[in-house]
């Protein structure tokens, strides 16, 4: 290009352009980098503009690499920074510079106002930051709404598992639960315990008291059952005045213990003042050893005929007394 061209180019005042000196001192410039940057013909004149404190200093660095660069080619690509304004405030900028003269190490620098390029960037930025935030909050809600319906879905299937009355497993959760454990006491080479438990009188606590206080002797035959195994048992109601619960066992004498804890936890219930009834339940055992492979259909029957030869038993013998209703 021309000198004269050069010339029109830097007087057109498209963009900025400036002769600065080793020290950064700006010694000639066109009217759009003065005005990009707040200062007058005055003002070059006096020497007032560029110098150190026309670059903040977190650019130092810029500007050093840019000097390393000119050392090595005599130029220097466009570099984005800012620039200090005579008021004090900020310009973002792309800078090129070009050494001219070796001798005196004046450089020509040119100069485009980054500021709308800027503004597009944290334009792009801040969309992209609440596109983020907009992901994060969709995440939290799709994860909420996940939580929501597995909890639902667990309550629905606690619902189908769960006896209403009871609070205990009804017979479908029962089956499910005790298959599992039958498996795990054949994993162990564990003994396994079947245990088929009737709630005696319940006719005639209804009979007598009506409906609700046999409701309410049912729920605390399931109490005292719950007590009287470990948590880690399975006890459940599966129909009417029946109850059926099975447990690992740890050693031959479990069932006798278990057995005796029952007896101890209805005869604590009985002796409880103004108890309307006493309350009985009769129980049957089905024991099937480590070395046996029974059915859980096989050990509910055994636990079943067990059972019933306890209730004709006690059938023979004098019935369970019932305290008469008291008149208020």
């Amino acid at each position: 290009m021309s000198e004269a061209r050069f010339q029109k180019l830097v007087d057109s005042n498209i963009i900025g352009f400036m002769m600065i000196d080793s020290k950064g001192q700006v010694i000639e410039a066109n009217d759009a980098i003065l005005k990009l940057l707040g200062y007058d013909r005055d003002d070059l004149s006096a020497g007032r503009v560029g110098g150190e404190t026309m670059t903040p200093p977190e650019y130092h660095h810029v500007d050093q690499w840019m000097q390393e660069k000119l050392k090595v080619s005599g130029l220097c690509p466009p570099v984005e920074k800012e620039y200090v304004r005579k008021d004090g405030s900020r310009v973002p900028v792309l800078v090129g510079v070009v050494r001219l003269d070796s001798s005196t190490k004046n450089c020509l620098c040119f100069v485009i106002d980054a500021s709308e390029r800027r503004a597009a960037q944290d334009a792009l930025i801040k969309a992209y930051d609440e596109m983020e935030l907009r992901v994060e909050d969709r995440t939290r809600e799709l994860q909420h709404e996940i939580e929501r319906r597995e909890s639902a879905e667990e309550a629905l299937r606690h619902q189908t598992v769960t006896d209403a009355l009871s609070s205990l497993l009804n017979r479908r959760g029962f089956i499910d639960l005790a298959e599992q454990h039958l498996q795990l006491a054949h994993r162990k080479n564990k003994g396994f315990m079947f245990f088929m438990a009737d709630l005696d009188d319940l006719k005639p606590i209804n009979d007598t008291y009506g409906h609700l206080e046999g409701d309410r002797a049912l729920i605390e035959a399931g109490q005292i059952l719950r007590e009287t195994f470990r948590a880690s048992d399975i006890v459940a109601r599966i129909g009417g005045d029946e109850f059926a619960i099975v447990a690992i066992e740890e050693h031959e004498t479990d069932s006798e213990q278990i057995l005796r804890r029952l007896d101890g936890q209805i005869t604590a219930r009985n002796e409880e003042p103004e108890r309307l009834y006493h309350l009985g339940l009769s129980m049957g055992v089905a024991r099937m050893g480590p070395e046996e492979n029974l059915t859980l259909e096989q050990l509910m029957l055994r636990a079943d005929t067990a059972l019933y030869e306890k209730k004709r038993a006690k059938d023979s013998q004098s019935p369970t007394p019932i305290i008469e209703r008291k008149i208020v």
